[in-house]
C-alpha cells in the first residue's frame, strides 16, 4: 500500500490529512486494547492482568496483557566459565522503539541499580518468528553479592 498511497493527501477544503503506518507496539495494543494510544490498560506502565509484568514488559518479552499466567518468555540464568550467562528474549526488530538493558546491585535494600558490566555474545539465537534469544555474559569474579535484572524502556 505505501506504493500506492501519497505521504500526504490533500483535501478540497485546504486541510492535509497525513498518512503513517502504526509502529510495532501500536499493533500489538490494537490486538489487545482496540486501541493504539499509550493509556488506560493499554499504558505501557499498566498491568491490567494482575500478574508481575507490565504492559511494556509485556510486550518486549511476548507476553499477553490481557492473560495473568503468560509473561512471555522469561529470562533465565546459569553459570558459565567466568560468570554468569542471563538469556533474555528481544523482539525482532524493535531497535527504534525498545531497549533492553541488563542492570545490577549488590544490595537490594538500597535500590542502586546500574548498568550491569556484561558482555552480549554476538549471535542470538531464534526463539520464535518475533524474539530472538540475546545472551549476556556477566563477570562474577570477587563478587559475593550481585542481583541483576533486566529493564525494558520505550524509545
Amino acid at each position: 500500500l505505501d506504493s500506492l498511497l501519497p505521504a500526504q493527501n490533500y483535501f478540497a477544503d485546504g486541510k492535509t490529512l497525513h498518512v503513517r503506518t502504526a509502529t510495532s507496539i501500536e499493533t500489538w495494543r490494537v490486538e489487545y486494547f482496540g486501541f493504539t494510544h499509550d493509556a488506560g490498560e493499554g499504558a505501557n506502565i499498566a498491568n491490567p492482568d494482575g500478574d508481575s509484568a507490565v504492559n511494556l514488559w509485556e510486550y518486549g518479552l511476548g507476553g499477553d496483557p490481557t492473560n495473568g499466567v503468560d509473561v512471555g518468555h522469561v529470562p533465565t540464568f546459569g553459570n558459565s566459565a567466568g560468570g554468569l550467562d542471563y538469556v533474555h528474549a528481544r523482539r525482532i526488530g524493535s531497535e527504534s522503539e525498545l531497549s533492553y538493558t541488563l542492570e545490577s546491585t549488590s544490595n537490594l535494600l538500597s535500590n542502586d541499580w546500574k548498568t550491569a558490566d556484561s558482555i552480549q555474545l554476538p549471535i542470538p539465537g531464534t526463539l520464535d518468528p518475533d524474539f530472538e534469544a540475546v545472551t549476556n555474559r556477566i563477570d562474577t569474579a570477587g563478587k559475593t553479592n550481585e542481583f541483576i535484572r533486566l529493564r525494558i524502556d520505550a524509545l
